[in-house]
Order: C-alpha cells, then structure tokens, then sequence
C-alpha cells in the first residue's frame, strides 16, 4: 500500500492533539480553520479511521488517535533529525573522508592538514590509508579513496588531476658510527662504493636514474645493497648499518637513534609530492578538506 501522509498533516495532527481542539490549533500554525480540517480528515482517510471526537468545545483523541500519536511525534523527530544531519553533510560538517598517502608525507605537512581540518570538523571519520602512489590512483578511480597524496610522476590517469602538495631537498642519512658522521656536507666523491639504500628502479625508473648519474663520479658510485618501498624501512636499516641513502628533508627533521642527517652537495630533483582527486565536482566534504590543505603547502 502507497502511503501519502505529508509530514505537515502529522505536525497539525500533533497540534490538535496538544491543543484539544481545532480552532487553538490553528490560530498556533498560524492558519485558518477550515484548511487545518481538510488536513486532519485526509490524514484521518490515508490512517483508515478517525483520529479524534469532535466536540462542541473541541476535539478528543479516539483510541486509535491515542496510539497513532507516539508514532506521529517519532516520525517529526526523525525527519528533523534528518534534516539537520542532510545540511550538515552538505556544510560538510559531517561525514565520512578517506585519505591515502605515501609514507613519507606523515613525515611532511599532511599531519598538520589533519590536525587542522579536524580542529574545524570533529565529527569527520578520517580513513587514513597507507598505499603506493599507482595503488592511490586505482583507488581514486574505484572510488576506495577520495584524496590521495603521492609522489609526483606526471603520468596522472585519465578521469583524475594532480596538484603540486610540497617541494623539499635530500638530505643523506648516515650510520651515526660511519666516517661520514663526521662530515656537515657531504660530496658525491664522498659516496663512492659506500652501500646504498635505494628503491627498486622500477617504481620510478627517471627519478631512479637521474639520482644516481649525480652521484656517479669519475672514480666510481654508491653500490646498492638493499631495495626498499618505505623511508621507515630505509632509515630502520641506516640504523642498523647497512648503508646510507637519500631520504627527504622532513624525514630528517625527525631525530632516529642510530643515524645522523647530513647536507648533500649535489644537484639532486626535489622531492615533490602531489594532492590527487578525480575530476568530478567535489563533496563539500572534500572541498573543506583541501582548502585546509592548500594552507600547508609547501613549494
């Protein structure tokens, strides 16, 4: 059965309940008599039976009325409810937000654009998803994700757009114990046959390559003697002496027993780092989220 009860025939329902009586009720909703009668006998036609008792001095619930009222008020107070929770998200003040991001921008600004957006927005449920910069992107066409921070590759997917997030130097993580602890700046010349800690070449084969022909001297290179997909992992083993490596300049303004930072004199690529969204319009949600963002930026 098609139900066609308005929420207005149940606020003026409710009315005349409270009033005990049409002619109250109407001077509170603020409308002639008549019309607030037509309602009552609609509703009372749609329910498949009599609300109240007229009177000559008023209008009495009936049986029915008695019970219909409870279910009359919870419905009112449900639709408002859900009509405030509506405009909220649509302030996006409410709501539900996924983050992914490369493990390196935790050591960058994104900690303040979280902390930041969540000072504004308390009741936001942030899902915060550590992955690859290509697992981001499919993420972001799947709709798993809606915001992702990753490594600057200038190859974003159709259906997605990309923006410039923040720009560091290198600096070198050394082995406290190493020679070039000693060291405030280290050359090239420095790092010859000395153990690399790298990322595998295929992840990002120009970047991969452009960072080691500047590290590559007349008398030799860096050797690479580990693999790694994460700067935790890569400083974890600097730590432990397996060798040195290039990390970002954030990652180094976090102090780690075990290692020292240290200037390289060299003309490396900056680290970039990039926003990526889809190229639809935004939920407001989103929108709030990267204009917190955009406060942070660092280029």
């Amino acid at each position: 059965m098609y139900i066609t009860m308005e929420l207005k025939q149940l606020r003026l329902f409710v009315l005349v309940a409270e009033e005990g009586g049409f002619r109250r009720a109407a001077e509170r909703a603020h409308m002639a008599q008549p019309p607030l009668s037509r309602h009552i006998r609609l509703l009372e036609e749609e329910v498949g039976t009599a609300l109240f008792s007229r009177t000559s001095t008023g209008a009495i619930l009936t049986d029915a009325g008695r019970v219909f009222l409870p279910h009359a008020i919870d419905i009112l107070a449900k639709a408002e409810t859900a009509r405030v929770d509506a405009r909220r998200a649509g302030r996006g003040e409410t709501g539900r937000l996924a983050i992914g991001f490369v493990g390196p921008a935790m050591d960058g600004a994104l900690p303040d654009v979280i902390r930041a957006f969540r000072s504004t927005r308390p009741a936001i449920f942030l899902e915060m998803i550590e992955s690859s910069t290509a697992d981001q992107f499919q993420a972001l066409e799947d709709r798993r994700i809606d915001v992702g921070f990753v490594r600057r590759t200038n190859q974003c997917p159709d259906g997605l757009k990309s923006e410039l997030f923040m720009r560091e130097h290198y600096v070198l993580a050394v082995p406290d114990g190493h020679r070039l602890a000693q060291h405030t700046v280290i050359k090239p010349a420095d790092l010859v046959d000395e153990p690399f800690i790298f990322y595998p070449r295929s992840l990002f084969p120009e970047l991969y390559d452009t960072i080691l022909e500047q590290l590559t001297t007349p008398s030799g290179k860096p050797i690479i003697c580990a693999e790694t997909l994460s700067k935790r992992t890569t400083v974890a083993l600097v730590a432990a002496g397996i060798g040195l490596s290039l990390v970002p300049k954030s990652t180094g303004a976090h102090p780690r027993r075990g290692v020292v930072f240290r200037t390289i004199d060299a003309e490396l690529p900056y680290v970039e780092m990039d926003i990526i969204t889809r190229n639809d319009a935004p939920r407001p949600l989103l929108t709030v989220f990267l204009q917190t963002a955009h406060q942070f930026r660092h280029i």
